[in-house]
């Protein structure tokens, strides 16, 4: 079995993989890094485990729903990896349908990944309009980038969060830092001078609860995530 690297955004998102691996021999263990929601540093993060010795890799974790259809804790297998500069990144798919059989909930379709987070549902309707993509994220184009430049197959597997009808409130767009954990205190003082935001950022607490619950599931998978067929 070739080794697997693993890129997320949140801490949170990598514990959900931590959770499920954690039984396996250090030589089937795949690799995780964590890119604190950035585009460029899960491009550099893919790049180190490649570097490791990874031979493909996953971008894994929660997404901003474009699709009205789907709503919070659905699981989305990108076919492909969109960029707002017209960039474009075919996932592996013989990958793709051996993960879509053991995971029979999930919906394919295109993903748009972006440097900046989609805030707003005005913002979301038109990436979905412009490029006809479910869900959006800030990895998945630098892993994406990664895997082409290296040969290695990648697939992408992400769970709706925040519903295209849903904005992101200003508060919470400050509550991550560069290695993916948590700034509470960031939020609360954001939220001080923003008090009408606290509905929507339970809205968003709840919904991200959601999503990580599914995450938590599809990553219980384990090596049903790892097994692909002849390439």
């Amino acid at each position: 079995m070739t080794g697997t690297g693993f890129v997320t955004g949140f801490l949170a998102e990598q514990r959900c993989l931590e959770a499920a691996f954690n039984q396996q021999s250090h030589a089937d263990a795949p690799r995780f890094y964590c890119a604190g929601a950035s585009l460029e540093r899960a491009y550099a993060g893919a790049r180190g485990l490649i570097a490791d010795g990874a031979e493909a890799l996953v971008s894994f974790g929660i997404a901003g729903g474009l699709a009205t259809s789907l709503g919070p804790g659905d699981t989305i297998l990108a076919t492909t990896v969109v960029t707002a500069d017209g960039d474009r990144w075919t996932t592996t798919a013989s990958w793709r349908h051996a993960v879509a059989a053991v995971v029979p909930d999930a919906t394919a379709g295109d993903l748009v990944s972006m440097a900046a987070p989609a805030a707003t549902p005005t913002e979301k309707s038109r990436l979905n309009r412009d490029h006809q993509a479910l869900a959006v994220d800030m990895e998945s184009a630098g892993v994406a980038r990664a895997a082409a430049e290296a040969g290695c197959p990648f697939i992408v597997i992400r769970v709706v969060a925040d519903p295209a009808t849903r904005g992101l409130p200003a508060a919470a767009l400050d509550g991550i830092d560069a290695e993916g954990r948590q700034r509470p205190f960031r939020v609360v003082r954001k939220l001080v001078m923003r008090p009408w935001e606290l509905a929507g950022l339970i809205r968003l607490s709840k919904d991200s609860r959601t999503a990580l619950n599914q995450l938590r599931r599809v990553a219980a998978l384990g090596h049903g995530l790892l097994v692909r067929p002849p390439l």
